[in-house]
């Protein structure tokens, strides 16, 4: 097999991917970017610096249209990460300044989803004939799939690495990002989960440590194309453009998952600041700062939140 690197830093390249690694990172699309990387330091040799050799890969000519702000963003932040674990072992090594291509803020609103909203993308996922065929997930898989993200609020990619056993105790067994936890759910979908498990070993009897959600073909489902199947499911229901990029997004369930949680809690009476910390552990992040982004003041909570003011500092 072929090195993945072949430039004057290719070791380093090959040991800093393995340390990513071991800390429980994919690194997928990064090792892709320091390939980039690697090339163009294979071409120039060892005469170029780290410092120039970063600089003219920010300023390499593009391929394509002028890449976007977030998108070289997106793409400097391996190589800078690869820079600082050079100054490990070398503290004059060259690590370049954030500021050199900086991550604009965002001001996409992510769509949270109507509880009307659900039930009708859970009634369109049902409906024959073979709106998911081009996809390979039937209607009870797409059903179960909606339901899983929307009641637990789990990634794509910890819903499409569940196994048959993990779905039987009660609680979700997930693991990402290096770190794992334990997600418990509410009875009704723990019946949902038994009625799924009905139809799906009907299909095809598999023991315990078999993928919760495979395709028509009997492969696994993959992130890819469970969003796909998703987000023709959005089109096919009228909640997103036919053709255009904009509308609701297969993540934003995830988004909806928080924003229903707090307006839960709010319609309870609960105290919603002394629970932010559970929603955290719960959704999977290592502090609250991680959660807020998921938090929106839709009109629903914004109208909670002001009565439950309205209460306890003006009607005295």
């Amino acid at each position: 097999m072929s090195p993945r690197f072949s430039g004057p830093l290719a070791r380093e390249m090959e040991r800093f991917l393995a340390f990513k690694r071991s800390l429980g990172y994919g690194y997928v699309r990064s090792e892709f970017t320091l390939r980039a990387f690697d090339r163009l330091l294979a071409s120039e040799g060892r005469r170029m610096r780290l410092k120039s050799a970063v600089f003219a890969w920010l300023r390499r000519p593009a391929v394509r249209p002028p890449r976007k702000a977030v998108s070289l963003a997106n793409e400097f932040a391996p190589i800078r990460q690869f820079c600082l674990y050079l100054r490990r072992r070398d503290p004059r090594a060259f690590v370049p300044d954030r500021a050199w291509a900086h991550h604009p803020p965002s001001t996409f609103i992510p769509h949270v989803f109507s509880p009307a909203e659900i039930r009708l993308m859970l009634r369109r996922a049902a409906r024959p004939p073979g709106l998911m065929s081009r996809s390979r997930c039937p209607g009870p898989l797409m059903r179960m799939l909606i339901l899983t993200l929307y009641c637990t609020g789990i990634r794509f990619g910890e819903a499409v690495r569940l196994r048959i056993m993990d779905v039987e105790s009660g609680v979700l067994p997930v693991e990402a990002k290096g770190r794992a936890r334990w997600v418990p759910f509410h009875p009704s979908l723990g019946r949902e989960f038994q009625r799924y498990l009905r139809w799906r070993r009907a299909r095809e009897p598999s023991d315990g440590s078999a993928p919760l959600f495979v395709d028509t073909h009997g492969q696994p489902l993959t992130v890819r194309r469970a969003s796909d199947a998703i987000r023709r499911l959005l089109r096919a229901a009228g909640l997103k453009p036919q053709s255009a990029r904009g509308g609701p997004r297969p993540y934003d369930l995830r988004h909806t998952y928080a924003c229903h949680r707090l307006a839960q809690w709010y319609r309870a009476g609960i105290d919603v600041q002394s629970r932010l910390a559970w929603l955290s552990v719960y959704m999977g992040h290592a502090n609250v700062c991680g959660t807020e982004k998921y938090l929106h003041g839709t009109a629903a909570l914004l109208g909670m939140a002001s009565r439950r003011f309205r209460r306890r500092f003006v009607q005295r």
